[in-house]
């Protein structure tokens, strides 16, 4: 599944989405408890580099998984968005322009662009670094980096993100500047330790503070602590 997202976290999305299909799937099937075992992996993307290497690739999961015989019947299929995309069928929740205007501005000819693309790609049969790799895969696992490391080239990698080095290296970093300010603010303001002050200021005790009384110099506390 590829998902570009915005405001929302892709953690609520997904959250939602495998809520909703486990509730669904006990009903249907008349059992209960967890159905997911672990998390869902998830691979940040470079979008100028590999969107529509990815939208082929997993478009082409069924024609490599032998599922369905050759482009024709994909097109039939109802499991991947292909279908939607050349018009055989509609999916509401589908997102089709972000995709075929990078083909053509008139829709038939970028829906013909778009299939011999996908086509293509049949070719090339399964790329391990679009199933989980990032640039690690992509130049060739510690091997490839080894090599690149001796020609004087320095890449930063990782497995959960699918890029160049110089992509990666952005995400990265914007991870790192958000720990450190997410340390910072634990070590500066210990939450506990305001409380226990602003107890201790307005001669309260912490339960004071904490509990449900709205007694005048305790709202005031509070108040002062927020």
């Amino acid at each position: 599944m590829l998902l570009k997202t915005g405001e929302k976290k892709l953690s609520k999305i997904m959250g939602g989405l495998l809520s909703g299909y486990a509730t669904k799937f006990n009903l249907r099937h008349k059992r209960s408890g967890h159905l997911f075992q672990n998390r869902y992996k998830a691979i940040i993307c470079d979008e100028e580099e590999y969107f529509l290497e990815l939208i082929r690739y997993i478009h082409l999961n069924p024609v490599r998984s032998k599922i369905v015989n050759d482009m024709k019947e994909l097109e039939k299929y109802d499991w991947t968005g292909y279908s939607a995309l050349m018009r055989k069928r509609e999916q509401k929740w589908q997102e089709v322009g972000e995709v075929l205007r990078r083909f053509g501005s008139r829709i038939s000819e970028a829906r013909l662009k778009f299939s011999q693309f996908v086509g293509e790609g049949v070719k090339m049969g399964k790329q391990h670094k679009f199933s989980g790799g990032g640039l690690l895969r992509s130049i060739g696992g510690m091997a490839g980096i080894i090599e690149n490391r001796k020609s004087g080239i320095m890449e930063q990698h990782d497995d959960r993100i699918l890029g160049s080095g110089e992509f990666v290296g952005a995400i990265i970093n914007s991870i790192e500047q958000k720990d450190k300010l997410s340390a910072k603010m634990k070590k500066e303001y210990d939450l506990e330790k305001l409380i226990e002050n602003t107890a201790k200021y307005f001669s309260l005790t912490k339960e004071q503070i904490k509990g449900q009384s709205r007694i005048r110099i305790i709202s005031k506390a509070r108040s002062v602590l927020v």
